[in-house]
């Protein structure tokens, strides 16, 4: 019984998180259903190494020792036994992976992780609404005691029924308004608003920006990105580069880096950005693990873009507010 009302607290206090409009909060709800989710797998998982470990004595061992570890100690194995043994299905893998990705946080700036966060509480809010009856606390055997008592118990149902926890998570669980746009339309809306501002920021450097660097008179949509989305890509990297004593091995470890950079480079050309457009746009039109499929198939090129373009803008800007100070100074 105390790991039926731990899994509620828990559950309950994620959608008082969810509910708040503070991307802080909503943070933090993310975390807790992750880890309800990964709890939930890792017990229904210990339940088929028991059930194997007993029919071992009269069969061959299904998983051995080795497995078994791996399986418990790293995420992405614990999804993919946990497929294997339908227990959930390849889309939900695809959707729960990527919903803890995002609670590690690696995705590229806060705009984004804020957007995936939003995401991430619809995914795993409908996917432990939908699982969540039939997997309750997940134990073969629960024990009730006058001592241990369901706080969140409805009067005319049995504790850790199926129909306990629906009615649990319509009356606790119910946090976000189906009103608000789905997923598919936010990815859709985030990646046309970074393709309007990259649209407007390549008009601005084609505009100005040779007037400040003459050598790049010629530059198109290719060399912009090429140029400027090297220090992003390689920021940690040329960090490293900096420290380097010797001057003359800098500049080599320097010099290796670009090329490797410029061998693996293909051109860019400004209709990808319609392309891209084009691709969001057909979001709206699928589910959530579609979308998301297109969006991620997309992302390091709309991020490719965006910074090679964004940096570019900056070093503009730097240029022409130094050059407007140095004009006032006389």
């Amino acid at each position: 019984m105390e790991k039926v009302i731990l899994l509620k607290t828990q559950l309950e206090e994620a959608a008082r998180f969810g509910k708040r409009k503070d991307f802080r909060y909503q943070r933090l709800a993310v975390i807790f259903l992750d880890n309800f989710v990964e709890i939930q797998l890792n017990s229904l998982t210990k339940q088929k190494f028991l059930f194997d470990t007993e029919l071992s004595k009269y069969n061959e061992k299904k998983y051995v020792e080795k497995y078994r570890r791996r399986v418990l100690t790293y995420y992405d194995e614990l999804l993919k036994f946990s497929v294997n043994e339908n227990i959930i299905n390849e889309e939900q893998r695809y959707l729960l992976s990527f919903c803890h990705n995002v609670r590690n946080n690696l995705y590229h700036s806060i705009q984004e992780e804020k957007l995936f966060v939003r995401i991430s509480l619809k995914i795993l809010k409908d996917f432990i609404t939908e699982k969540q009856p039939k997997w309750k606390n997940t134990s073969i055997f629960t024990s009730h005691t006058l001592s241990t008592e369901d706080p969140y118990k409805f009067k005319n149902l049995s504790s850790n029924s199926e129909d306990d926890w629906r009615y649990f998570l319509k009356k606790k669980f119910n946090f976000i308004d189906e009103r608000t746009s789905k997923p598919s339309n936010l990815l859709r809306k985030f990646v046309l608003e970074k393709m309007s501002i990259a649209r407007g920021n390549y008009k601005l450097l084609k505009n100005e920006f040779a007037d400040y660097f003459p050598y790049a008179a010629n530059w198109g949509f290719n060399e912009f990105i090429y140029y400027y989305y090297f220090k992003s890509l390689n920021l940690e990297k040329l960090k490293e580069i900096g420290e380097i004593e010797d001057l003359k091995e800098q500049n080599e470890t320097r010099r290796l880096l670009e090329e490797n950079y410029k061998s693996a480079w293909k051109k860019k050309r400004f209709s990808r950005i319609k392309a891209i457009e084009n691709k969001a746009k057909s979001m709206s039109e699928f589910s959530i693990f579609k979308s998301l499929e297109i969006f991620i198939s997309l992302s390091d090129e709309i991020n490719l873009i965006s910074l090679g373009l964004e940096n570019a803008v900056k070093e503009l800007n730097y240029q022409m507010e130094l050059e407007e100070g140095i004009a006032n100074d006389f």
